[in-house]
């Protein structure tokens, strides 16, 4: 009994210590944070990382490796080839088991056209983006933009013409893992929704990205790991999305792994972004 009423006041003595912020381990004795720079942040000091961060990413060049929602809740292990430039350049070929494309996907802003050889008979379609675009490949109800952002680890930062400059609050800090949580709210106009973004205070790398839609509803949930560093920046080669609202019956992840990209290439292949049909091909509306 009295040893433990003295393990008992030293637990109080521990937590008078520490004070509201401190730490308690088991004895009661506080240990100093990992990482007591995140204490440091604030709305204005995080948006300024995100933006800087945002414009070391420019563009990525290369051949993914994607599990996809298949056929009757099976996964699809498919090759696509990706190429991306910020804000909202997007190029995605899905190939076909012969390795010929089976589906392409060209955004240019809010155009985009859509190549289709799943039905048999190939097809061409074009119009405004939308959130069933990429869904309608690769199983993400995202706008082309979002998706830019997401694989180049851009947090939605960038100035919008007549727009009001994306609003960034801190919502939490993790003085543990060195990460800050802050929510990224576009303007009232846009038709995009809000980004929750995790990043590393060592690099201002995203870890974990919620998007949002323009309701408020959480769309996708992203997994950002196996990290590599090009000129000063950190890329994520591999993204685990958890679609919020995946289909009944159907797989609700979309894995893409990037282990051979080019982030921050010199120049991008010409024509990247145009995919036009023959001349005797009609083009239908997306």
């Amino acid at each position: 009994m009295i040893a433990a009423g003295w393990r008992r006041l030293l637990v109080l003595v521990g937590l008078a210590l520490a004070g509201p912020t401190g730490t308690i381990t088991v004895a009661g004795c506080a240990h100093a944070p990992r990482f007591p720079a995140v204490h440091a942040l604030n709305d204005a000091s995080v948006a300024t990382r995100l933006q800087v961060a945002a414009a070391r990413r420019h563009a990525v060049d290369g051949v993914a490796k994607a599990g996809l929602p298949g056929v009757g809740g099976a996964v699809a292990s498919v090759t696509v080839d990706v190429i991306a430039a910020a804000p909202d350049r997007l190029m995605v070929a899905v190939r076909s088991f012969f390795e010929a494309p089976q589906q392409i996907v060209v955004a240019h802003g809010d155009v985009v056209t859509l190549y289709d050889a799943t039905a048999g008979s190939p097809q061409f379609l074009r119009g405004p983006a939308d959130e069933g675009t990429l869904r309608r490949v690769l199983g993400l109800p995202l706008l082309p933009d979002d998706a830019v952002a997401l694989l180049l680890g851009r947090a939605p930062v960038d100035a919008v013409a007549d727009r009001a400059l994306p609003r960034v609050r801190l919502v939490a800090v993790d003085d543990d893992d060195g990460t800050y949580t802050a929510r990224v709210e576009r303007d009232a106009a846009d038709r995009r929704g809000a980004w929750v973004v995790t990043a590393r205070v060592t690099d201002d790398a995203l870890v974990g990205v919620v998007v949002e839609g323009r309701d408020g509803r959480a769309l996708v949930r992203a997994r950002c790991s196996d990290f590599v560093e090009v000129g000063g920046a950190a890329f994520a080669r591999r993204l685990e999305l958890t679609l919020v609202d995946a289909p009944a019956g159907g797989p609700g992840v979309v894995v893409l792994s990037l282990p051979q990209a080019t982030w921050n290439p010199a120049s991008l292949p010409e024509g990247a972004f145009v995919l036009e049909p023959p001349p005797d091909v009609v083009v239908h509306p997306l």
